[in-house]
């Protein structure tokens, strides 16, 4: 099976390899150093995740969890892409849930602020999983330099799993402090104005 669902989680028709700074094969041999992001892999792959290249806009990373694909940007170094990897693997692996509130918020004849706060909170809340992760993996291969909030790192020392506590407790610096397209905009409200934008073109 591992054979399989990591061939498959990295087929792409998307030929970027010769123009990025890191290839399909570089960051699959980076991955397997750490057993729970190579067991996501093997994981979403079955599920018919794939990896297919460099999204379309400026995003660094990116998943879209209805066409089961996962974007990295060209411009990325290997280290930055392995923590990417992670990072929209425990997305994927989120799926339902990030479907369930898409379903309660984003379908609202009448918008309002409330409610943008939100969702806007609660798809933060499931993002603080895959924060966890990316900091564990960061610590775990020495990449710290990057991760561009160290209190993420802070929160995740000591840590063998995510409980309950380190979630909320980075979903806490996340409202505050999380950032998006490569740090330039908060994202707290980054994803108030994306309900709006979906509930304003329905």
């Amino acid at each position: 099976m591992t054979e399989i669902s990591t061939k498959f989680f990295y087929y792409s028709n998307r030929a970027i390899e010769d123009v990025s700074e890191f290839s399909k094969e570089e960051l699959n041999k980076e991955s397997k150093k750490i057993p729970s992001v190579q067991n996501l892999i093997e994981e979403m792959g079955e599920k018919g995740f794939r990896y297919v290249g460099a999204p379309e806009s400026d995003s660094k990373a990116y998943t879209d969890i209805e066409k089961k694909q996962i974007f990295i940007s060209k411009n990325a170094t290997l280290n930055e892409a392995i923590l990417s990897i992670t990072y929209e693997l425990i997305n994927a692996k989120n799926q339902d849930k990030f479907k369930k509130v898409f379903a309660e918020y984003l379908h609202d004849p009448y918008p309002t602020q409330k409610r943008a706060e939100e969702y806007s909170s609660k798809i933060l809340k499931i993002e603080a999983e895959a924060v966890f992760l990316r900091s564990f993996v960061a610590l775990s291969l020495g990449l710290v330099d990057s991760i561009k909030n160290p209190i993420y790192l802070d929160l995740v020392k000591g840590c063998e799993k995510p409980s309950q506590e380190s979630i909320n407790k980075i979903h806490d610096e996340m409202l505050v402090n999380g950032k998006v397209h490569k740090g330039t905009k908060r994202a707290f409200d980054h994803y108030v104005a994306q309900y709006y934008k979906f509930n304003k073109s329905r």
